[in-house]
């Protein structure tokens, strides 16, 4: 599953909504715009229960919106876990990440045994912005890693 799986869902979240020092999972809720490099990507994100989440990611082209995965942020095991089916790859099956690490304002979800990406990392920088970063281990030094910058503020993308 090489570099089509954009994370956009990668929006994330954690453990407990309730304490301060953990990750609020109801900040990621909403459509988040990512517009750059003539790249435009949508991810939206909704509560599915306690403590976790269910989202789309969304590609635009030429003003037309497609999915491009299925994303889920879930307790398994008692794991905080972030779930992506991304269209067209790995025969249509999920792909699993456990959170690793877990902060008032990021959350770092790791699989070492996945090609790319190995972790995906969601961060607030404030209530409208969110960075995601994707990328081979080690997370501190990868040899390979990007970040998406989102936000709440909808671009010019000119639907169809």
């Amino acid at each position: 599953m090489k570099c089509g799986f954009l994370v956009v869902g990668v929006i994330v979240a954690l453990t407990s909504c309730n304490s301060s020092s953990k990750f609020n999972l109801r900040q990621l809720e909403g459509i988040w715009y990512y517009d750059a490099d003539g790249t435009t990507m949508i991810e939206s994100w909704e509560s599915s229960g306690n403590n976790q989440l269910k989202g789309v990611g969304k590609e635009v082209i030429d003003g037309i919106e497609s999915d491009t995965e299925y994303l889920e942020i879930k307790m398994i095991n008692d794991t905080l876990n972030y779930v992506a089916s991304v269209i067209g790859q790995n025969n249509g099956d999920p792909v699993f990440f456990k959170a690793i690490s877990v902060t008032k304002d990021k959350v770092i979800f790791s699989n070492p045994t996945h090609d790319f990406p190995q972790f995906i990392s969601y961060a607030m920088t404030d209530h409208m912005n969110l960075l995601v970063t994707i990328g081979l281990l080690p997370v501190d030094d990868s040899p390979q890693s990007f970040d998406l910058k989102f936000s709440r503020s909808r671009p010019n993308i000119g639907h169809k």
